[in-house]
């Protein structure tokens, strides 16, 4: 038992440092104005990852959405002055 959970740590180890590795990798090509919506996407996109895993993909874009707003991120722009969302 002892040594199944040195394993399982060796590999949460390798886990997490491949992990900052691919995220600075991926992330690189991003401008540091764009970091605090990314940021907020890659955590709602985990957060999230069960609706994906479950085949709802409906429910984890909505998920997706909802959290993004939340957090100030996607919010429509009016269309004109009166703050109207609607389309004509």
């Amino acid at each position: 038992m002892a040594h199944a959970a040195a394993k399982l740590s060796e590999l949460q180890i390798c886990a997490s440092a491949l992990s900052n590795l691919v995220q600075h990798y991926v992330l690189s090509d991003f401008a540091k104005s764009d970091r605090g919506w990314v940021d907020a996407l890659i955590a709602i996109l985990a957060d999230n990852a069960e609706f994906i895993a479950r085949g709802q993909d409906a429910s984890f874009q909505n998920k997706v959405h909802l959290a993004m707003v939340a957090k100030g991120f996607g919010q429509p722009e009016p269309d004109d002055q009166t703050g109207d969302n609607n389309s004509k």
